[in-house]
């Protein structure tokens, strides 16, 4: 540690060097000499619209303004801005009836507003689902409880889902729709998770998609 000549802060070789300097100093005494530091932080507001009558919740990210609507479901809507690539808000018609916990955990439901969709706005839609803060509302890895998932890992094998349950996983390939190994699941989960992987196919392929070819 080297003394400063001008009577501030000294040069310090190491973080112990510093740190046992101030066991008998007090920064209080150099912030005359310390240099300005300016910084930005945006703080996310998010603003909650409930329509206790009707049964409508609006979810809004940043302030409200006009945006592109998607239908996900009968119930659920998302807006995005396309100039940013950011999610503007959510609705959920029927909220109460969304929340209503099944003996399986969370419910779920199909995403069918993506099927007539462009390729590149389904993409746009399935990376704005899958980031915050969309996805701290929903996941749309969640299918009857059980969690579909992949890894960045995963990158070089064909597309498929890590579908996990508790302790229990099971890997599915996509194209075809098979079982590459099962731990844990008996055989009526099993030809369940198969059958749950075949009506949604295309919706978890285009996700595989839209993670790995962005």
């Amino acid at each position: 540690m080297s003394e400063n000549k001008a009577g501030g802060l000294p040069k310090f070789q190491s973080l112990d060097e510093l740190v046992e300097f101030f066991e008998t100093h007090d920064l209080g005494d150099y912030l005359e000499g310390l240099p300005e530091v300016s910084f930005e932080v945006e703080i996310q507001e998010q603003i909650y619209l409930y329509d206790n009558e009707d049964d409508v919740l609006e979810v809004y990210f940043r302030d409200r303004r006009p945006a592109w609507t998607i239908e996900l479901t009968s119930n659920i809507m998302i807006s995005i801005d396309r100039s940013t690539s950011q999610a503007v808000g959510l609705t959920f018609l029927d909220y109460r009836e969304l929340i209503r916990s099944t003996p399986w955990g969370v419910r779920s439901f199909p995403v069918t507003g993506l099927a007539d969709l462009p390729v590149p706005e389904r993409e746009l839609v399935l990376r704005v689902l899958n980031q915050e803060p969309v996805s701290a509302w929903l996941d749309v890895a969640i299918v009857e409880g059980y969690r579909f998932r992949f890894y960045s890992s995963d990158i070089n094998e064909p597309p498929h889902m890590h579908v996990i349950r508790g302790d229990n996983e099971a890997k599915i390939w996509l194209q075809p729709v098979e079982v590459e190994y099962n731990y844990g699941y008996n055989s009526a989960e099993l030809n369940r998770i198969v059958r749950l992987t075949e009506q949604n196919e295309q919706l978890l392929l285009e996700a595989w998609d839209a993670h790995f070819n962005q």
